[in-house]
């Protein structure tokens, strides 16, 4: 594992320890309360059911990375990177606790700032609900930001969330 994915693993866990509670015991690491019919759940990756609710999700990263440049990750990298613990994952669930969608984070680390980005998304989620929730989980763990890699749209729906666009990449397969 490379030396900055594993110190972002372990900054996570440790993060993830402020909790209280010992991570074997836990199915989600956070939970929130339902609103407009879903609620979201953050997955415990040392957690019994957690290849079976990855697996219910796989429609879903598979979809967002099939939108996005399959040329540079496929579902399997990604899939890889939560069974590592690298990665981890926000289930969206509907009033019948059926899955509806997921959000793959990762842990991002730079000289001056830690925070997450994101690496796939899809299915249903209620972008002005869950995003105050996840600045606020990241926040309370000191992380310094949330980035979001996606096509041009998410410019114009995450504006009035407070979000900018930073950069832009190009891209040509060679």
């Amino acid at each position: 594992m490379p030396l900055l994915i594993n110190q972002a693993k372990v900054i996570f866990d440790m993060q993830m320890a402020l909790a209280g509670t010992p991570v074997a015991e836990k199915e989600y690491i956070f939970i929130t309360p339902q609103v407009h019919g879903l609620n979201y759940k953050l997955l415990d990756h040392s957690c019994k059911g957690f290849k079976e609710v990855v697996g219910k999700c796989w429609k879903h990263i598979e979809a967002s990375i099939n939108k996005n440049n399959p040329d540079l990750v496929e579902p399997e990298d990604i899939v890889l990177n939560l069974l590592k613990g690298v990665s981890h994952i926000w289930v969206s669930f509907d009033n019948d606790e059926e899955v509806a969608g997921c959000l793959v984070m990762t842990m991002v680390k730079y000289p001056r700032r830690s925070g997450v980005s994101s690496e796939a998304a899809g299915g249903k989620f209620i972008i002005e609900d869950i995003y105050p929730i996840f600045e606020k989980f990241y926040k309370d763990r000191k992380l310094g930001f949330i980035q979001i890699t996606g096509r041009k749209g998410w410019d114009r729906v995450m504006k009035p969330s407070g979000y900018k666009l930073d950069h832009i990449t190009l891209y040509k397969r060679l």
